[in-house]
């Protein structure tokens, strides 16, 4: 189980105890920090964003430029 607390200890949003995945830790992370009214990272906006679309199953495109 995980739980995001301020430095007071007091909780900034519901426990993380099922969705062990990169994805549940990052969007706990970042909702934790909104919760607080604190800045998210850019890095952890990518992160969470981009390991949720992993764990949907993403397709992948490529487009030629001329």
């Amino acid at each position: 189980m995980v739980r995001i607390v301020d430095a007071s200890g007091n909780a900034l949003g519901p426990r993380l105890a099922e969705d062990w995945s990169l994805a549940g830790l990052a969007q706990s992370m970042r909702r934790g920090l909104q919760a607080s009214r604190r800045p998210v990272p850019v890095y952890l906006e990518l992160l969470a964003d981009e390991s949720a679309a992993r764990q949907r199953g993403t397709e992948r495109a490529i487009f030629g430029m001329e």
